[in-house]
């Protein structure tokens, strides 16, 4: 069974879930994989580099969830190939949650999908695949790799040049946090395999658990075909994973809060209006939270915000936030400004949830800036 689910409102926040037909023991799917594909973030390339792995993987009996991406010549651009890459890997793993599938949520990613799988290792999955990933972007700059694909990205990316160059590096984002397999043949020159090498002997130093496994004789592109030898390996490296404890929310009275906006400039009352009615509150301990949520929106300019807001029974809810380029996580308790009314609201969504005994609500990437200097 395949289905289309959004995590944005751009035709390209999407991702394609492929389950794999029912056990004679009506067991769950092995595991889910989270397939980013590569292309060095160019619109021409798309998710469907990365169908022959999906299909094959379904044959195996795991669950996929081919991420698409905006990317450079449609819409896509530094940071927001990074959140979006982050809201579609979130939404593999609470998807994963939610169907009560027990087995471990791996991304696996090729080339600039390496990249962002290797960004996303902390957004709840148990491992990463890292096919000939670019990890060091001030180097591939330099060797002038993908065509000056970093050029490109850093022409449809004003003021961000810095920030790419940082935070757009694996190598500088050590350590993950969780076990890490690079695989990368010895004759791609779209990604040399020293770029690779240099990073696993980084990302042990940090003290990762990291394995690369390095192709002879094979090629960049050859990494995505699924028919290979090495890629029955690969697999069974994914399926070896020990999968963490996940809250399984089959049974459960759910609420869910679901929603993603782009406006330039203050919120207008039409605009607070089309937000309500993106939002269930039919769980009426949730429904004065989100008026209160709403009301603080009335205050808050709005350009293009990266975070999440979640929550589940008791578990608090966090807000993450940019400002000025810094990324910041934090629950404020009051206040009198826009600013600190932002963690006012969360509080009130914390108070919401727990009182609701199981509703959840989920925002996905709100960005946001404070409507004050």
């Amino acid at each position: 069974m395949s289905e289309l689910l959004r995590y944005g409102v751009h035709d390209d926040q999407v991702l394609e879930l492929h389950e794999p037909g029912p056990t004679a023991h009506g067991d769950g799917p092995t595991g889910v994989a989270v397939l980013v594909h590569g292309g060095y973030w160019r619109a021409r390339f798309t998710c469907d580099l990365m169908a022959p792995m999906a299909a094959d993987l379904v044959r195996r009996g795991w669950a996929v969830a081919n991420v698409e991406y905006r990317r450079v010549g449609a819409g896509g651009s530094w940071p927001v190939i990074l959140d979006d890459a982050r809201a579609g890997v979130d939404l593999a793993v609470v998807t994963a949650s939610e169907r009560g599938w027990s087995g471990p949520v791996v991304t696996v990613g090729h080339s600039v999908g390496g990249q962002l799988a290797l960004l996303t290792a902390e957004r709840g999955v148990d491992g990463v695949v890292a096919l000939a990933p670019v990890t060091d972007l001030p180097r591939t700059r330099r060797e002038h790799l993908g065509d000056d694909a970093v050029e490109e990205l850093v022409a449809a990316s004003p003021g961000q040049e810095e920030s790419l160059l940082r935070d757009g590096s694996a190598l500088g984002q050590l350590p993950v946090g969780v076990p890490v397999l690079v695989v990368h043949g010895d004759a791609d020159v779209r990604v040399p395999l020293a770029h690779s090498q240099d990073y696993v002997a980084a990302a042990r130093s940090a003290g990762d658990d990291v394995e690369l496994r390095t192709l002879p004789g094979v090629d960049h592109l050859a990494l995505i075909a699924a028919d290979a030898p090495w890629w029955e390996d690969t697999v069974a490296w994914m399926s070896a994973l020990r999968p963490r404890r996940r809250q399984h929310l089959a049974g459960q009275s759910m609420t869910r809060w679901d929603f993603k906006y782009d406006w330039a400039g203050p919120l207008g009352a039409h605009q607070i209006a089309d937000l309500r009615a993106l939002v269930d509150v039919s769980d009426p301990a949730v429904s004065s939270a989100v008026e209160r949520w709403l009301k603080v929106l009335e205050r808050v300019s709005v350009t293009h915000l990266p975070g999440e807001v979640y929550g589940l029974g008791g578990a608090k809810v966090t807000v993450e936030r940019e400002v000025d380029g810094e990324l910041t996580l934090a629950l404020r308790s009051g206040g009198d400004d826009a600013f600190d009314s932002i963690g006012s609201a969360a509080d009130a969504l914390h108070d919401a949830v727990a009182d609701g005994g199981g509703a959840r609500i989920r925002w996905i990437e709100l960005p946001y800036e404070p409507a004050f200097t």
